[in-house]
């Protein structure tokens, strides 16, 4: 058996060491990083015209995971990293300014938009679903209004 003699200075370079090898085995200071994941891109259109400045969420009930994000110009969102299960998706307009709200005084409402019909709104209405998996996954959701 080998014995390692640590010299009263040496202890800084043992404390190193000892970091480096946490690292290297895995260990990661982020929640549920041993958890598999995968990059989402998602795309959303109405009448084939992406759907500009809207926020994007993805719910998983059973786990109470969730990602949220702006879509871009070009009406995408990209996730780099979403737990691997389903999903519930919902497209919700900008909310709007912060502003203080007295007591007793409504909220102020959602911008009210043709391109996001109010069953995309909401989890309980919503009929978007996406199946994340380790790999890459990329959706595009075409929202419809209820008659169509």
């Amino acid at each position: 058996m080998d014995v390692v003699v640590i010299k009263r200075g040496d202890w800084g370079l043992l404390i190193c060491l000892a970091a480096f090898a946490s690292l290297a085995s895995g260990c990661d200071s982020r929640p549920h990083s041993d958890k598999p994941s995968g990059k989402v891109t998602i795309k959303v259109v109405y009448g084939g015209v992406p759907v500009r400045n809207a926020r994007i969420s993805l719910d998983n009930a059973k786990t109470g995971m969730a990602v949220a994000g702006e879509l871009d110009a070009e009406g995408t969102v990209t996730f780099d990293e979403v737990f691997v299960g389903p999903y519930r998706v919902t497209v919700i307009p900008p909310l709007p300014d912060q502003v203080a709200v007295a007591p007793g005084m409504p909220a102020p409402e959602l911008e009210e938009r043709d391109d996001i019909p109010r069953k995309f709104r909401d989890l309980s209405t919503t009929p978007l679903q996406a199946e994340v998996f380790v790999e890459a996954n990329d959706f595009t959701f075409e929202l419809k209004d209820a008659e169509e």
